[in-house]
């Protein structure tokens, strides 16, 4: 079993729900270490007092050990697994463990995901039968090899009891729960912590944990912030603290050196500017008014949640470190959190329609020639929004992956997996981000016995889509298909002395289907099967086949010949899948955007690989709620129009262009603590179709990296963008050689006004306490909207054919139904007028289409199949 919260991940690094009632910026009295101390205390006290939270289940984890059995890491094969005590520490920020020599953390914020059972590979390395309900695995991102690849990492454990592994699951779920959601927890506060526990010395004190830290780790922290830290508090420090650079200091020390002169900058006066009624702060009024104005804030319900406390005003008016909290809110974000906290966009189109978001080689962790193959690898891949894996099955003779099918980089040094292991990984971990479909692409160089072996495994599978059923030529819909996995590949026929021959190339298969012959395997890949004809030929190809194309071979079609209309007609109905070429052995990658411009859906890339091809992917892929499926633009959809062309240089008819402005204005914590950033810079770009791919911006970075300002109109940046809902923004913080943080955001998806860029780290996680304050503008063009939820279907932009959906329950009012003598509800969608004939089992039924609100039947009869 798989613990997540709403995000997909086990712990959301949001910033809260309400934090105008946060102390997020010191104060300027001497209060401010024992304000701070208290609201990080209130903050988990308080969570006691909230019904929907669970603080039983994660304070019983900080007030005793626990004995567990620690297995080792993968690579470290010479070591057996180990009792050891653990514990969480008291202000929930650290999985502390020990033995009798040695004592090590994990911090909670790394923690993406929670797997009850044994199932990693650890515990397969030591079975232990009869451990089943007493192990559990926590995931955690890690970056390997100096960031150039990335993945995630266990900790495989196994509890004494069946209660203690369950206090364990839980209380970490609770955790999670009340970091996301309980609005008095303070970020700032919390980050301290984290720094404050990652490097002090930690005391075993029963019942509790001590942390103690030197003067001068304090100080070699706060240095790495560069000038602009109090000068005079400093010294008063080392003057208290100048007998010994060994000496022990309190957490309240700690925390008053990073009482940083804040009240600095553009917003700063742009704070003081406002104010007209209360010196030092705003009132409710003023503060609503910056909202409505800078900030372009359109509902009432935001101000009501952060400008109140518990639904009364704060006399007191509105601080300047309140102020800054509220444009640090996720509320606040330049990225629209509807498009990013859910599913928003028409799922009901034909699979044709979508973006799919894909990966290669999806079980390497690093290159493609010599490293490790991993099971994590799937979760990884799976748990970031992935929806298309890649499997390569070769017969294994020798048996090296513990069977006689294994999956492996083939004619190369990498290890192998066992290839009924990977697809439990894969039945297990599908639909923990997402309920749409997963596409398992089978890279097939076994003979026909071992193919018949993988058609049992898939086969016993309940996820496996074994339905083969197309109406009105088209592919099913991710909505259709949700909770399914499809199989992509191509399969051998068996020859009359047994010995397995390539398929051959067969003729257009029709809408009815084709008759199953002797192969189980070939039953099983219904919608994408790999089709042998060139791609210039999809006229003749059936819309069950797939055509799956190398990077250089798509590349010629699509720029050397020039030839992009017949490409993006193509992939209106048929899917088309490109991987990187066999020269890429370090598992580099490609500009996703020049093919996605094209109509491609499915473009693999290495997940592994935190290069900036995969940044931009998975930016592109936060849109629609990280479901891993993005509807394409309306013109790439109908494309009788004929009005879109990815190789345009100007707007297009049709296709209103966006004016797109962002000014920098300051920046927060733009270089990690531990290293010396110089001359960095931050760096804004677009990429789409190449008449909006454009490096807009190139800024330097002053010494301080902790609290930048870029002075008014000096860093304005503006492009003209023909196609926004191909387009995305892409900012990046780095030096002439080393990459510090990014983040990437689709440009419908940007929110106007003044707005807080979270930065993530190259891999994608996001560096707590770290971004950029940007003005943006947009003027023009406007994307698409959101589908209001559980809308008539006539709500919903138009489709190209009528669709059957099967699955969907009944719906609200407006959505027409048809019911059967048993009393079956089948929701339609009728769209386009004329009459339409449709059969389901037995009953058949001609329907005329008046408008796009009501239709009728001309007669409903039932008919033997």
């Amino acid at each position: 079993m798989y613990i997540s919260c709403s995000t997909g991940f086990l712990i959301n690094q949001s910033r809260g729900s309400d934090l105008a009632a946060d102390l997020i910026y010191p104060r300027t009295d001497g209060s401010m270490a024992a304000q701070r101390e208290e609201d990080l205390s209130a903050s988990l006290a308080a969570v006691s007092q909230d019904p929907s939270l669970k603080t039983d289940d994660f304070t019983k984890l900080q007030t005793k050990e626990y004995i567990i059995i620690k297995y080792p890491e993968n690579k470290r094969f010479w070591q057996l697994p180990r009792e050891l005590r653990f514990r969480l520490d008291e202000k929930g920020l650290l999985i502390v463990w020990r033995g009798i020599l040695t004592l090590k953390t994990l911090s909670v914020h790394r923690i993406v995901a929670v797997q009850r059972g044994p199932f990693t590979e650890a515990f397969r390395q030591f079975p232990h039968p009869g451990n089943e309900d007493r192990s559990f695995s926590i995931f955690y991102l890690s970056e390997k090899e100096n960031g150039k690849f990335t993945g995630l990492k266990s900790l495989d454990l196994t509890c004494e009891t069946r209660e203690d592994c369950e206090e364990w699951i839980m209380g970490l779920q609770s955790l999670s729960m009340h970091t996301a959601k309980h609005p008095k927890r303070d970020p700032m506060v919390i980050w301290l912590r984290q720094l404050w526990c990652s490097h002090a010395r930690v005391k075993i004190t029963e019942p509790e944990l001590t942390y103690q830290m030197t003067a001068k780790a304090a100080l070699s922290i706060t240095n790495a912030y560069g000038s602009h830290q109090n000068q005079d508090r400093r010294q008063r420090f080392k003057r208290q603290h100048s007998e010994s650079s060994s000496v022990l200091i309190r957490w309240k020390d700690y925390i008053n050196l990073f009482h940083a002169p804040f009240e600095k900058g553009r917003l700063y006066d742009m704070f003081n500017q406002r104010i007209v009624q209360q010196q030092g702060s705003m009132t409710s009024h003023e503060f609503e008014e910056f909202l409505r104005q800078e900030c372009e804030w359109q509902f009432h319900a935001q101000f009501d949640r952060h400008l109140s406390r518990d639904g009364q005003a704060d006399a007191s008016g509105v601080l300047f470190n309140q102020f800054l909290s509220v444009l640090r809110h996720e509320d606040n974000t330049a990225m629209k959190p509807e498009h990013s906290g859910k599913v928003w966009q028409d799922m009901t189109q034909p699979l044709s329609h979508y973006f799919i978001n894909s990966s290669h080689n999806t079980y390497l962790e690093g290159d493609q020639l010599k490293d490790r193959s991993a099971y994590e690898a799937y979760t990884y891949a799976l748990l970031q929004g992935c929806r298309c894996v890649e499997i390569d099955c070769w017969d294994d003779v020798l048996k090296l992956g513990g069977e006689n099918i294994s999956i492996h980089h083939g004619f190369t040094f990498t290890s192998k997996l066992a290839f009924t292991d990977v697809v439990e990984t894969l039945t297990e971990y599908s639909f923990h981000s997402s309920e749409y479909p997963v596409i398992i692409s089978i890279e097939n160089h076994c003979n026909y016995q071992n193919q018949r072996r993988m058609a049992e495994v898939f086969g016993s599978k309940k996820e496996l889509c074994k339905e083969d059923d197309l109406l009105h030529g088209r592919l099913p819909s991710p909505h259709q298909l949700r909770g399914k996995i499809v199989l992509k590949g191509t399969y051998s026929e068996a020859s009359s002395n047994g010995v397995s021959v390539p398929r051959q190339r067969h003729p257009v298969i029709e809408d009815e289907g084709e008759t199953i012959e002797d192969n189980d395997l070939k039953s099983l890949i219904t919608y994408c099967r790999i089709s042998r004809h060139k791609l210039e030929n999809w006229k003749d190809v059936n819309v069950r086949e797939i055509f799956n194309v190398s990077k250089g071979t798509i590349s010629e079609h699509c720029y050397k010949k020039q030839q992009d209309p017949w490409m993006v007609a193509c992939t209106e109905k048929h899917l088309v899948r490109v991987y990187p070429p066999g020269t890429n052995v370090d598992s580099a990658n490609y500009d996703p955007t020049l093919f996605w411009s094209f109509g491609a859906q499915i473009v693999s890339l290495n997940f592994q690989k935190p290069d900036l091809w995969m940044q931009l992917n998975q930016g592109f892929f936060r849109q629609n709620g990280g479901c891993g499926y993005v509807l394409k633009p309306k013109v790439m959809r109908d494309v009788d129009t004929h009005t879109y062309s990815p190789n345009a240089k100007e707007p297009m008819e049709g296709i209103p262009a966006i004016e797109l402005k962002i000014e920098l204005i300051s920046g927060q914590q733009l270089c990690p603590y531990w290293k010396k950033c110089r001359s960095i810079s931050v760096e804004i770009s677009t990429y789409g179709i190449p008449a909006d791919t454009y490096t807009m911006a190139n800024s330097a970075v002053s010494q301080d990296t902790f609290w930048p300002q870029w002075p008014e109109g000096r860093h304005v940046y503006q492009k003209t963008i023909i196609m926004p809902e191909l387009c995305v923004v892409y900012f990046k913080v780095s030096n002439k050689t080393v990459q510090y943080a990014q983040n990437c955001i689709p440009l419908i998806s940007l929110q106007p006004g003044i707005r807080y860029v979270p930065l993530r780290t190259p891999g994608g996680t996001l560096i707590p306490e770290s971004g950029l304050f940007v003005h943006i503008t947009k003027s023009g063009g406007e994307g698409p909207q959101s589908p209001v939820p559980n809308a008539p279907w006539s709500s919903i932009p138009n489709h190209p054919s009528p669709i059957l959906d099967l699955h969907r329950t009944r719906a609200n009012s407006g959505t027409s139904l048809l019911e059967d003598t048993d009393h079956t509800t089948i929701p339609l969608r009728l769209t386009n007028s004329g009459r339409h004939s449709i059969r389901v089992g037995s009953l058949r039924t001609s329907i005329k289409v008046q408008n796009e609100h009501s239709f009728s039947s001309s007669y409903v009869k039932h008919e033997d199949t």
